[in-house]
């Protein structure tokens, strides 16, 4: 699959160079939407470039909700337990409507 070139090419796009210049252009009045296209990236990538602390808060907000890492063993060991108690409640479960059933049966004879 090809990806350079498309939107799913997630590597750098901007040299330090390319950095330096939108952050002149930005001081002499150009709107960071009109950088965006004349760069090819998005309105985000350069506030982030203009604002290189809001990325950091950015950066440490998302990484506050990240998965903790967990104990496999401990965990699959838990889902099998889960299961198994949701089979023994799906047999009682089971049990008890063929008990009901059969109770009606014999009530119904006459």
């Amino acid at each position: 699959m090809k990806l350079h070139g498309t939107n799913y090419d997630k590597r750098r796009k901007l040299t330090e160079q390319d950095k330096e210049e939108i952050r002149s252009s930005a001081g002499k009045g150009i709107s960071q939407s009109q950088l965006a296209i004349d760069y090819g990236v998005c309105r985000s990538s350069i506030h982030y470039i203009l604002h290189p602390d809001k990325l950091k808060k950015h950066r440490a907000k998302q990484n506050k909700y990240k998965k903790k890492y967990y104990n496999t063993k401990k965990n699959t060991i838990a889902i099998k337990e889960s299961r198994r108690r949701r089979k023994e409640i799906e047999e009682l479960q089971n049990l008890l409507t063929l008990s009901q059933l059969n109770k009606k049966a014999l009530n119904s004879k006459p």
